[in-house]
């Protein structure tokens, strides 16, 4: 007597499963628009919306930008996306979208840095071109600020400021400068002669040296 009622649960339990997959499925690949304007307060005229596109994700999908500065882009699943307006001539900041399943839409500031920090942003988007796109670097121009800042120029001033202003600090007369100074020139008189150092150890001065010793051997025989 219990089989048929197991039977009969089984069969309806199918049926309740079979009725839902679809509803599932359906929800699963429904798909919403993602709707803002577009602002530049950079030009008076709309000829930059010409240009302009509305990429999500990258390219993934792909809108533009009316002359009034609205945009729509369709057929976008439910998921995050970052959403950004490329332009040639202006830049505009990029936002990250949140579109869960049942189309609800949440807006916030990208941010590489800080991902879980939260900065919601009104929805439909609203952006605004914050710079114009400069694509090339002023040539550097000559200044004296370069000159006086350079290490090597101090290297330079250092060595000479200090030859003229230390013979002035120092007094000649003082005993212990001059005791120094005649120590220094002791030493000095005792060192070889820098030429004939340098004649005899490249070999020029070796020569007449045995010259002068032949002949005195000669003499003295």
């Amino acid at each position: 007597m219990k089989t048929p009622s197991v039977f009969i649960y089984a069969l309806l339990s199918f049926v309740y499963a079979a009725a839902e997959v679809p509803e599932e499925t359906a929800s699963s690949n429904q798909k919403f628009s993602i709707e803002g304007r577009a602002t530049n307060p950079y030009t008076i005229d709309n000829q930059w919306t010409v240009e302009a596109k509305v990429l999500v994700d990258g390219g993934r999908y792909i809108g533009f930008v009316k002359k009034d500065g609205s945009f729509a882009v369709n057929d976008v699943p439910s998921g995050s996306f970052m959403v950004d307006i490329v332009c040639p001539k202006y830049v505009f900041d990029p936002v990250r979208l949140d579109v869960n399943s049942k189309g609800k839409m949440r807006a916030r500031k990208l941010n590489h840095i800080a991902p879980a920090e939260v900065n919601q942003l009104p929805y439909p988007l609203r952006f605004k071109a914050t710079r114009r796109a400069n694509y090339f670097t002023p040539r550097e121009e000559w200044r004296v600020t370069d000159i006086l800042f350079n290490p090597m120029v101090y290297m330079m001033l250092l060595p000479c400021l200090l030859l003229l202003v230390l013979p002035k600090m120092m007094n000649p007369k003082d005993p212990s400068v001059e005791e120094g100074l005649r120590a220094l020139r002791g030493q000095q008189q005792g060192l070889p002669d820098m030429s004939e150092f340098l004649t005899n150890f490249l070999g020029g001065g070796a020569a007449p040296a045995k010259k002068a010793a032949v002949k005195n051997a000669k003499k003295n025989r």
